[in-house]
């Protein structure tokens, strides 16, 4: 019983933490597109200069997130259950969502060799996967 509820609190407690990095992420990209918008407005000669400045922030944002999400998390199979690791250019471009259980991404398993939805799991720092 007391292990459920120990489950429960850090089911609990992911779920804050991964809405309050949501909800900055959130904001830094409203800060930045705002930023864009008045410097626009101020210098409205440079737009071009604005535009690229603006492009590359929010590539190097992009790079910075899933390299920290490729660090932090790892996969559990769907069919056999194997939990493994992915690299950072597979991480970027292969297709995710959500459902019900959480967070999923279609990879080819490296154990059973098959194609599914693979969950999304955190690892612990100390992790080995």
């Amino acid at each position: 019983m007391l292990e459920d509820k120990d489950l429960k609190n850090n089911v609990s407690k992911f779920k804050t933490d991964q809405i309050k990095f949501i909800f900055g992420i959130v904001c830094y990209f409203i800060v930045v597109m705002i930023s864009f918008i008045i410097l626009c407005l101020l210098f409205p000669t440079f737009w071009l200069l604005w535009f690229v400045i603006l492009l590359t922030v929010m590539i190097l944002s992009l790079i910075l997130l899933v390299n920290w999400h490729t660090q932090n998390f790892a996969y559990k199979c769907g069919m056999c259950g194997h939990e493994f690791r992915i690299f950072f250019l597979m991480n970027l471009v292969s297709p995710h969502g959500f459902n019900t259980k959480g967070g999923w991404k279609y990879l080819k398993c490296p154990k059973c060799y098959k194609r599914s939805r693979a969950a999304v799991i955190r690892t612990p720092t100390n992790s080995t996967i």
